[in-house]
């Protein structure tokens, strides 16, 4: 019998308004299993380990409980800075994109990059204009990311921020409840996938590129 598997994580929720809240445990927690069984049922039905990341991916993107496509963290400007990355363990491919508000799923353009361009990693409008070139839907603006909870973190982040500084003379670092989004597949091939999408964290300087977006750091796939 051919095996196939899907492992998908929401971020490291670490924040009090999360652990020490049942209910908010249990709405990520139905979520979370929604996300893995839409990558799920397309492994079942023969698709490959790099379609079920990219559309449980998606759909984690989709959801404003993550920090990914919408309701995503905002920069210390208010901005929206989306990274992604994808990669194929069967080729050794991978597609990555930093800095990004073109689109509410960077997932899907970072598996444009590695599918459709000579580079493994682009930034900053230079996605939006390769995008644009492949025909890819994307956003007139980033505005329908932005959330309301999104800004009411940014407003903390800064509050708190001021207050140590004034008091203590040192600067805070951002307390989002969840970072990274993910996932990691093996398709009835035995091929293996993962991918990463995050907003990176509240109150980053804009052009700040964490670790999510880069390969062997965000994720690492390797069939061999």
């Amino acid at each position: 019998m051919k095996k196939y598997c899907i492992i998908v994580h929401g971020g490291a929720c670490a924040a009090p308004e999360i652990t020490n809240n049942s209910k908010t445990k249990e709405t990520y927690k139905r979520s979370i299993i929604k996300m893995a069984q839409i990558g799920y049922k397309l492994l079942e039905n023969g698709a490959t380990a790099v379609d079920a990341v990219e559309a449980s991916i998606r759909a984690l993107e989709d959801d404003e409980l993550y920090n990914a496509g919408t309701g995503c963290c905002l920069t210390s400007c208010g901005t929206v800075e989306l990274d992604a990355l994808i990669m194929d363990g069967s080729t050794m491919n991978m597609g990555c994109v930093g800095c990004i508000d073109c689109t509410d799923h960077p997932i899907s353009l970072a598996r444009l990059i590695m599918e459709k361009s000579p580079h493994c990693l682009m930034v900053g409008n230079g996605v939006r204009l390769f995008a644009e070139s492949q025909g890819a839907e994307l956003l007139d603006s980033p505005k329908p990311l932005i959330t309301q909870k999104a800004i009411e973190s940014l407003t903390n982040f800064k509050d708190f921020n001021t207050a140590l500084q004034k008091h203590m003379n040192v600067t805070g670092t951002s307390g989002n409840g969840c970072d990274t989004v993910g996932a990691v597949a093996m398709d009835s091939n035995g091929n293996i996938a993962c991918g990463t999408s995050t907003g990176g964290i509240t109150g980053k300087l804009p052009g700040r590129i964490g670790d999510a977006p880069l390969v062997g750091c965000g994720g690492y796939a390797n069939n061999f």
